[in-house]
C-alpha cells in the first residue's frame, strides 16, 4: 500500500506549465476540433449524398416498376373490357334473338287465341239472343202476373172496404138491436111486468164518475106498472151511506149536490143530477126513496156503491 506522501510529492515535484504552452494546446486542442469536424460534416456528407443517390436511384425502379405495372394492368383492362365487350354483345345477340323467338311464340299464341275468342264471343253473342229473348218472355209473363196481382189486390181492397162497412153496420145493428131489446124490456116492465105489484116502481140507479175528481153523475128510473089511469105525483130522495172520519153516516145527496127533484109521470120518468163526495167520505150504498100519491108507505130500494 503506498504512502500517502508519496502523492503529496509528486504534486509538489511535478512544474507547472507556462501560460504559452497552455494557450498553445489549447489552440492546438481547438484546431483539432475543427479539423474533425469538418471531416465528420464531409463524411455526413458525402454519406448524405450517397444515400440520396441511392434513394433516387430506388425511387427510380419503384417509378419504372409502376410504369410497367401499370402498362401491365391497362393492358389487362383493355384485354378485360374487349372480353367484357364481347361478352355483352354476346348476351345482349342472344337476348334479341330469345326475344324474337318469344315475340313469334306470343304472335302465334295470339293469333289461335284472337280465333278461339271469335269463336267464343259468336257463341256468347247467339247464348246473349236467347237469353233476351228468354227474358222478354219473363218480362211479358211478370207484367201479366203483376196486373193480375194489381186486381187481386184492388179486389181484396174492395172487400176490404165492403167488409169494414159491413162490420160497422152489424156493429150499429147489434147496437140498435140491444137498445131496442133493452127499450122492449123496459116497456113491457111497464105495461106488463112480471112478478111486480101495480103501482109505482124503482126501475133503476145508475152512477158513473165524471171528468172532476170525486164528483158523480146519477140517473133514477121510476115507472108506474099496470095501471096508468092516474099520473104519479110525488118527492124522490136519494141517501148516500157511508162513513166519515171512522163514523157511519147516512147523508141526503142534496148536501154534496143536486137533489133528485120532484115525481109527476103516468108511465115512467128519468130524475138525474150530480154530486161532490167529500174525500174523507167513503160510500158503501144509495138508498131511493119515494113518496107518491098513489101509495101510502114509501117505495124504498136499496143499491151498492159501484166498485170502482
Amino acid at each position: 500500500m503506498s504512502d500517502p506522501s508519496d502523492a503529496t510529492a509528486d504534486l509538489v515535484i511535478r512544474p507547472r506549465r507556462s501560460a504559452k504552452a497552455h494557450a498553445t494546446m489549447i489552440g492546438g486542442l481547438v484546431a483539432a476540433v475543427l479539423a474533425l469536424t469538418g471531416i465528420a460534416a464531409w463524411i455526413g456528407y458525402q454519406t448524405g449524398h450517397d444515400a440520396q443517390t441511392e434513394t433516387v436511384k430506388t425511387l427510380a425502379a419503384k417509378a419504372e416498376e409502376a410504369h410497367e405495372n401499370k402498362s401491365t394492368a391497362v393492358a389487362e383492362a383493355e384485354q378485360e373490357k374487349s372480353s367484357a365487350i364481347a361478352r355483352a354483345e354476346a348476351e345482349k345477340s342472344n337476348a334479341i334473338r330469345q326475344a324474337e323467338e318469344r315475340a313469334r311464340e306470343l304472335l302465334a299464341t295470339s293469333e289461335k287465341n284472337t280465333d278461339k275468342l271469335i269463336v267464343e264471343n259468336r257463341v256468347l253473342r247467339e247464348e246473349l239472343i236467347y237469353l233476351e229473348a228468354d227474358l222478354a218472355k219473363e218480362r211479358t209473363g211478370a207484367s201479366r202476373l203483376k196486373q193480375t196481382l194489381d186486381g187481386v189486390k184492388t179486389q181484396l181492397d174492395i172487400d176490404k172496404v165492403a167488409y169494414e162497412e159491413l162490420k160497422k153496420s152489424l156493429e150499429s145493428s147489434s147496437g140498435d138491436l140491444a137498445t131496442l131489446r133493452d127499450e122492449l124490456n123496459f116497456y113491457r116492465s111497464i105495461l106488463s111486468p112480471e112478478g111486480q105489484k101495480a103501482g109505482v116502481q124503482i126501475q133503476d140507479l145508475s152512477l158513473k164518475e165524471t171528468e172532476v175528481y170525486n164528483q158523480f153523475q146519477y140517473r133514477v128510473t121510476l115507472i108506474q106498472a099496470r095501471q096508468h089511469d092516474t099520473n104519479v105525483r110525488g118527492e124522490v130522495n136519494i141517501e148516500i151511506e157511508g162513513s166519515q172520519g171512522g163514523i157511519g153516516k147516512i147523508v141526503d145527496v142534496a148536501i154534496f149536490g143536486t137533489p133528485p127533484g120532484r115525481a109527476d109521470f103516468k108511465y115512467y120518468q128519468h130524475l138525474q143530477g150530480i154530486f161532490d163526495l167529500p174525500e174523507d167520505f167513503a160510500a158503501t150504498g144509495l138508498r131511493v126513496i119515494v113518496k107518491s100519491n098513489l101509495s101510502g108507505q114509501p117505495v124504498e130500494q136499496w143499491y151498492p156503491w159501484p166498485q170502482s
